[in-house]
């Protein structure tokens, strides 16, 4: 009898991981990133015109400046890049949740996260995988995704 009730259970286990597994929302491909991404920053200078927060955005821009981590309940990574009409955006990357990216001054970065308008051209946020099954970000350097 406890035999049958292991059995059942292990069961019950491994179709709950294939379900949970294949709902997960995966990150894009590089190319599908690539694509999403050569939008420059047009997106960006639209909302931060605006004062627009709270919207999610993809661009591609220059890293011009990387800053220490910030530490917190969270620990996340941050640089910031620089579009071509000059406007500068942070990025914050939450590597306690999603993947840290080996981003350099100079390459340019692929970047899908939710900007959040300040005066000093805004911040981009939530760049990594969404657990809940929700939308997510991602960051592109170098033709790899880290999410």
């Amino acid at each position: 009898m406890r035999l049958w009730i292991l059995a059942i259970v292990l069961a019950a286990v491994v179709v709950t991981s294939a379900v949970y597994l294949r709902s997960r929302p995966s990150a894009p491909s590089a190319g599908t990133a690539a694509g999403q991404s050569a939008v420059g920053c047009g997106a960006v200078e639209r909302d931060y015109a605006q004062h627009r927060s709270g919207v999610w955005v993809t661009l591609d821009a220059a890293v011009e400046r990387l800053l220490p981590d910030e530490y917190g309940r969270l620990r996340h990574q941050r640089f910031i890049v620089r579009c071509a009409d000059g406007q500068t955006i942070l990025i914050v990357n939450d590597v306690s949740i999603g993947t840290r990216a080996p981003v350099s001054i100079g390459g340019m970065v692929g970047v899908r996260g939710q900007y959040v308008w300040n005066r000093l051209g805004g911040l981009i946020h939530f760049t990594h995988h969404n657990d809940s099954g929700g939308q997510g970000g991602w960051v592109l350097w170098r033709g790899r995704v880290y999410s």
